[in-house]
């Protein structure tokens, strides 16, 4: 399916806080994201969608999920394999609404690594949790 759409709800003008990844305040909006999208083409649908001005901000992406426990990790998504991996764990968990999380950072900033896992949490049995989906883009001020 070439055209296959995620709807998605977009959280943004929030922050982080707490090393469980709590996002306080913000404002959100739905957002449509075709399957075959890049990891810069949703960066730029999510600057048009949230009206952050890509001159002044950049923005990362994370994906947010429950793993085997009620706490919830932010795994980055770096590239379109990441990218790739998320929307299919969307399209397979329909019984959840994904949602997008965006935090600002100043472009002239220097970047800041907040603490979060690369995509790939794994049980000691080797299976990997997923109970909530939701993509993080951060944008911190």
């Amino acid at each position: 399916m070439a055209n296959e759409r995620i709807l998605y709800s977009l959280y943004y003008d929030g922050s982080f806080s707490s090393k469980i990844s709590i996002y306080e305040g913000g404002t959100q909006r739905a957002i449509s994201v075709e399957k075959m999208t890049t990891v810069t083409e949703l960066k730029d649908l999510i600057h048009s969608r949230a009206g952050i001005d890509s001159s002044k901000y950049d923005i990362a992406v994370f994906y947010r999920c429950t793993l085997d426990s009620p706490n919830i990790t932010p795994i980055s998504i770096i590239d379109d394999v990441d990218l790739e991996q998320v929307f299919d764990l969307s399209l397979n968990e329909s019984s959840k609404v994904p949602s997008l999380y965006v935090v600002k950072r100043n472009k002239s900033s220097s970047p800041r690594s907040p603490n979060i896992t690369r995509y790939s949490m794994r049980s000691s049995q080797g299976t990997t949790y997923f109970h909530h989906k939701v993509l993080y883009l951060t944008k911190n001020h």
